[in-house]
């Protein structure tokens, strides 16, 4: 397991670091799923900008396109990436996936400001 997973105030942060792959991906979201059921939250700040992604474009579309039948209503996602290795072509089709099963999906480079559009 190559993350972190917290609740700070009302968003439940997951940090991934070295290579991840779908069935981490799905594991994390999973617990962070179970925390924000029992504390009834509907935020996740994702940053990922330090791990090596391994899923395939197919892998992706699935994660995301699953957001919904996992995570609570209303769920908002803000997920950091690097700057340095984006691919920004996958990461539009990854926010667009999730936003049209119901998920609000923003994808970052920069923490900060996605830390400024979670917490709202």
């Amino acid at each position: 397991m190559s993350y972190t997973i917290k609740v700070a105030e009302t968003v439940v942060e997951i940090v991934h670091t070295g290579e991840i792959g779908i069935d981490e991906a799905n594991q994390a979201r999973n617990e962070a799923a179970r925390l924000m059921f029992d504390k009834k939250l509907s935020r996740i700040l994702a940053d990922i900008s330090g791990a090596i992604i391994t899923a395939k474009t197919m892998g992706l579309f699935e994660f995301n396109a699953s957001h919904y039948d996992v995570l609570p209503r209303g769920t908002m996602i803000a997920t950091v990436l690097s700057a340095e290795t984006i691919d920004t072509n996958l990461a539009d089709f990854s926010e667009t996936v999730a936003i049209n099963r119901g998920i609000q999906l923003k994808l970052f480079t920069d923490r900060t400001a996605a830390r400024e559009w979670i917490y709202g």
